[in-house]
């Protein structure tokens, strides 16, 4: 079971302060994903789909690099364009995860909850992928 050791030491591992910096990483590209989706469609005049299709990719891009130099900055190694590459490809997987539990979920749950849903699924897959497989390098 849990005790105040082991919360204690878990508090201090790597996995919650990696957690932690990949949340406020998220909290990051949200805020940037919506605002260029925004400005592009509202001041620019772009049509929807391609404001909130540029805005998610440069978000990709932002959380890519706060990913690598910050929230998992101590793992080093690995080829960086093989990272970028692994994860584009999980955003897309995450993605269409994410799309098919608020399609499945969103009669029973509506789509609010299922999108908190899709969002907190999509999220832990993202972070363990993200740490287990792109940035997976050796600590110094």
């Amino acid at each position: 079971m849990f005790n105040s050791s082991s919360i204690s030491k878990w508090v201090r591992s790597d996995v919650a302060s990696e957690g932690v910096r990949f949340g406020v990483t998220g909290v990051l590209n949200t805020f940037w994903c919506l605002a260029i989706l925004y400005v592009l469609n509202r001041y620019a005049g772009w049509p929807v789909w391609l404001s909130s299709w540029t805005g998610y990719a440069i978000a990709t891009v932002h959380s890519f690099l706060l990913n690598k130099y910050w929230t998992f900055s101590r793992r080093q190694g690995g080829d960086a364009s093989v990272q970028f590459a692994s994860f584009v490809a999980l955003n897309v997987v995450g993605s269409i995860v994410f799309s098919a539990i608020v399609s499945i979920s969103a009669p029973v749950l509506g789509l609010t909850w299922s999108a908190i849903l899709g969002t907190c699924c999509t999220t832990i897959l993202n972070f363990a992928v993200t740490r287990a497989f792109i940035f997976r390098g050796t600590y110094p």
